[in-house]
């Protein structure tokens, strides 16, 4: 078998350590001037109000969706079974 043999060079001389790391940067840096934030009472008096109630307004946007679903389905159901009554 085999040895394995490890050698390495050494030299007085310090290795070099940089003097400041770079800063890390956020993925706020890198989209710095692409996103931010507005006061909506600037554009609408009184403002927005866009984060008040969002779970309830979320939740009638979904029943909302719903019926027009429920709608949309009878109506096809309608038609359908007129068609079948007629043939």
């Amino acid at each position: 078998a085999g040895a394995l043999a490890l050698t390495w060079e050494t030299t007085d001389e310090p290795a070099e350590v940089p003097a400041e790391p770079a800063p890390k940067r956020t993925l706020a840096d890198l989209l710095d001037g692409y996103i931010g934030a507005i006061r909506s009472s600037e554009h609408i008096p009184g403002g927005a109000n866009m984060s008040v109630d969002t779970g309830k307004r979320f939740a009638e946007g979904l029943w909302e969706q719903y019926r027009r679903d429920q709608e949309e389905a009878r109506q096809r159901y309608a038609k359908e079974r007129g068609q079948h009554q007629r043939e």
